[in-house]
């Protein structure tokens, strides 16, 4: 049985969450973003750790409607996270679904605003349309469409559905990105590139600068576009959001506000991997580094290469969800002192 709550409910249920000794746990970042490890909230399903080694993803949270956590799981499937992060389940997934990587998990609504999720698989280079199930309701494969990629591999990273497009970052492939039409087929209008991106790992929407945000991860920087592909430039030099020297990001996740948190798969000059935390000009606020000064270095919960970074609230309180890549790892940190800043 699924236990989604109704997001009033959800906030609700976070006002009984484990209680734990903040005094005597170790702390990372600056100002008023600083957080703590929460192993209670760090648990995977039955049979998940020894999938863990091959953890290569990222989440997607239900913020408009239950507050639920969905990422996938190299091998084990779509893994779901109560709104309250106290419980998580392995979906009964349609076997295409369990096989493969989801490397980036994404979720939108239909027209009646019914959630799904959008999966592409780095490894088999597809996209699935998924209900929130597990349910495989659409799959798109590799472009067809143009002559010169029929050689080319096919290896996307990312999606991003906006303003009724939807946007895949081929980031391990060819670096284009390529524009399509949720539950259809890839339309005429690619950008980006090689000669643009050096890893276009990947997407979100920046809601105050309204463009979209491509994490090009060896380059340490964001760069921005229009929805058509037009990059934003001031006169003829494109807008980056440059990132300390070595840091290599490979998402964005960004709060209704413009804050924005980049999980980073190495940090400043080729440090274990941080998450930043950015304001909306793109000026870092504060670095979170899990495994230097949280400890979090053996087992399910060795952070060296933070693959992904999102946020999401339980009542009053903000968490990250981080996603750890070779040797693996699933951990979740709470702001201790969240009512000092903006909420999200």
């Amino acid at each position: 049985m699924r236990f989604t709550l109704p997001f009033w409910l959800a906030m609700l249920v976070s006002t009984v969450a484990p209680q734990h000794n903040t005094q005597s746990s170790p702390k990372s970042g600056e100002g008023s973003w600083v957080f703590e490890y929460r192993p209670e909230l760090s648990q995977l399903p039955p049979g998940a750790e020894k999938f863990i080694k091959r953890a290569h993803g990222g989440f997607a949270v239900d913020r408009q409607g239950s507050g639920d956590v969905y990422f996938h799981l190299d091998s084990y499937g779509i893994i779901h996270l109560s709104p309250d992060l106290t419980e998580s389940e392995q979906l009964n997934c349609d076997p295409e679904l369990v096989e493969g990587n989801g490397h980036n998990t994404s979720l939108a609504y239909n027209d009646d605003g019914v959630p799904y999720l959008v999966i592409p698989d780095n490894k088999r280079g597809k996209v699935f349309f998924s209900s929130t199930e597990g349910k495989i309701l659409h799959q798109m494969e590799k472009p067809d469409f143009l002559d010169w990629f029929a050689s080319s591999r096919f290896a996307p990273t990312d999606t991003l559905i906006i303003d009724g497009k939807l946007l895949v970052a081929d980031g391990y492939g060819s670096r284009f990105i390529f524009p399509a039409k949720p539950f259809g087929g890839y339309v005429r209008g690619i950008y980006g590139g090689k000669g643009v991106f050096t890893t276009s790992h990947g997407l979100d929407w920046d809601p105050v600068g309204k463009r979209v945000a491509v994490a090009d991860r060896e380059a340490s920087q964001i760069r921005y576009f229009t929805t058509d592909g037009k990059e934003i430039v001031e006169g003829k030099t494109p807008v980056v959001t440059p990132l300390p020297s070595g840091a290599r990001p490979c998402d964005i996740d960004y709060m209704p506000d413009g804050t924005a948190v980049v999980g980073c798969l190495k940090g400043a000059d080729g440090a274990p991997g941080e998450v930043y935390i950015l304001d909306p000009k793109g000026d870092i606020l504060s670095v979170v580094k899990p495994k230097v000064e949280l400890g979090l270095d053996n087992g399910n919960t060795d952070i060296e290469h933070v693959h992904n970074a999102s946020w999401t609230k339980v009542g009053d309180t903000l968490y990250l969800l981080v996603y750890a890549w070779n040797p693996g790892g699933f951990v979740v940190l709470e702001r201790v002192d969240s009512e000092e800043s903006a909420t999200p």
